[in-house]
């Protein structure tokens, strides 16, 4: 119930785009379950422009909202959204607003050394949008 609170008391700019973001973390979750991560990857890489761009404070709160209503709506969502999921649909938001971001995929070894772990996140500038705790693995691949 506070949460429903919570979402009441935002205005309706904020609320259409918390309602977008949830939207589009279940379509994207869904298209990363169904395909291929090769595929995923040639998407992404036909959005690779090299653009930096000074932010307005306009863009800036553009970028803490979506860094705010990605996580939030991952929350509610009834399975585990994957921090590719977030990082995806946090790209789409940015690149809608014109705010060039990087997407960045890492990996790091288990202590054993016997298992890989997986990470995506989302950078603007040295903002962290989406996948905060990233600074254990090493960059593999970035996008921008």
């Amino acid at each position: 119930m506070q949460k429903l609170k919570e979402f009441l008391k935002l205005n309706f700019k904020e609320k259409s785009l918390f309602m977008l973001i949830y939207i589009l973390l279940v379509i994207i979750s869904l298209v990363i379950k169904m395909f291929s991560f090769e595929l995923i990857l040639k998407v992404l890489k036909k959005e690779n422009l090299n653009i930096k761009k000074q932010m307005s404070a306009e863009g800036e709160e553009t970028i803490k909202n979506i860094s705010r209503f990605v996580i939030a709506s991952a929350n509610h969502i009834p399975w585990n959204v994957k921090c590719l999921a977030q990082a995806v649909v946090g790209k789409i938001l940015l690149n809608y607003y014109n705010i060039p971001s990087k997407l960045f995929l890492g990996v790091k070894k288990e202590e054993e050394g016997k298992s890989i772990e997986a990470h995506a996140w989302l950078k603007v500038n040295d903002l962290i949008v989406t996948g905060h705790g990233m600074e254990s693995f090493n960059e593999i691949a970035s996008f921008q």
